[in-house]
């Protein structure tokens, strides 16, 4: 199997290889931006996603002594009996950049049905497992009261009248909206439906997003496809892509904090993407998949949290991503335990994407079982 460690630098990055058995070269500075080493993962045991490069950036800060930056994985692959999503990796200045070393990422085999997503059209009221509606800050954030049953904040986007449960960062925050369609059984009967301005989640980047606030452990399943506007296509955009996301709620520009799970074109095909943000500083695993609709699902376990998704092409629900098993370039974000709970979209340089979500699901979980159990 195949470790890749992070150098925590200014200036001139490198990336060590450490490789059990398989040969691999390292790239340093400005070279990790545009060649990129390949190595493979050995075979018989899933292994579990590797990691990147990372480099320097003049629009982004550094902090902590480590490079500011982001890093990527991507790729398919399978390994022993197990079903598995495995790949590349690279590092560079944007979201197209081509290093490549390979990795793989475990899986788990047990169907399963379950989601959740939102919006709020005013955005003055939050809403979380511990609390009734409540007031927002400029972060996003809410105030709250009573307890609230988590499975209770589940949406089957059949009712239009429930749009006003949710809450828009956008207004929250009091920006430009980063979409031009957002709407729950309107656009789309039975369907929240959205499709996304030129914006993306990504560094200190923030776009479309509709959410509750959601405490302790729990699930969040969606169903969703990601379109090629006036189409059922898969989009062909780079990273045109939408899913769920948990977010903290005091993330502010410069240190944004969120995890980010979704389906649609990434950088060279349609598939998977697993981000995790910590300070404004992001890494990102790609995983190709047959076509743009999944059910998604992310699993919060304390600190842990785990990304499960299950598309036509597959048997069951496959386990593609754990936070922080899989993002060995992120570990220093920590997941709150209250956070924002949601719908989210991207479209990055070129918007050409529309999305629909059949419903968003919550419940609690206890233990890892629970998220892959029906």
């Amino acid at each position: 199997m195949l470790t890749l460690a992070i150098g925590a630098c200014r200036g001139e990055p490198t990336a060590a290889l450490a490789d059990s058995g398989t040969d691999a070269t390292a790239c340093a500075g400005a070279e990790c931006q545009t060649t990129g080493a390949f190595a493979t993962s050995s075979e018989g045991d899933a292994a579990t996603a590797g990691s990147h490069g990372t480099f320097d950036s003049s629009s982004t800060s550094a902090t902590g002594g480590e490079a500011s930056g982001g890093s990527m994985t991507v790729g398919t692959g399978s390994s022993g009996d197990a079903t598995t999503r495995g790949g590349w990796t690279s590092s560079g200045a944007d979201m197209s950049s081509s290093d490549v070393t390979t990795s793989g990422v475990t899986s788990s085999a047990a169907p399963s049905s379950t989601s959740t997503s939102g919006t709020d059209d005013i955005g003055d009221t939050g809403f979380s497992s511990t609390g009734v509606a409540g007031s927002t800050d400029a972060s996003g954030s809410s105030d709250t009261g009573g307890p609230v049953d988590i499975a209770g904040l589940s949406d089957e986007f059949d009712d239009a009248s429930t749009f006003a449960d949710w809450i828009l960062l956008d207004q929250v925050l009091g920006v430009e909206a980063p979409y031009d369609i957002l709407d729950i059984d309107m656009t789309a009967p039975g369907r929240l439906a959205v499709t996304p301005r030129v914006s993306v989640w990504y560094m200190d980047e923030i776009a479309t997003f509709i959410y509750k606030e959601v405490a302790g452990d729990f699930l969040v399943e969606v169903d969703v496809g990601a379109y090629m506007l006036d189409t059922q296509n898969p989009p062909n955009a780079l990273y045109n892509s939408a899913g769920i996301m948990l977010r903290d709620p005091a993330s502010v520009p410069g240190d944004q904090n969120w995890i980010e799970y979704n389906i649609g074109y990434q950088l060279e095909f349609v598939g998977l993407e697993g981000k995790a943000t910590s300070a404004s500083v992001s890494e990102l695993i790609l995983l190709e998949t047959v076509g743009s609709t999944a059910r998604l699902r992310i699993c919060r376990l304390g600190s842990e949290v785990r990304m499960l998704s299950w598309t036509p092409a597959d048997p069951a629900w496959i386990e593609t991503h754990v936070y922080p098993d899989s993002f060995v370039a992120t570990p220093g974000l920590v997941v709150p335990e209250t956070v924002q709970v949601g719908m989210v979209a991207n479209a990055y340089v070129v918007a050409d994407m529309h999305a629909e979500f059949e419903y968003v699901r919550l419940r609690a979980v206890s233990d890892e079982t629970d998220c892959a159990a029906p």
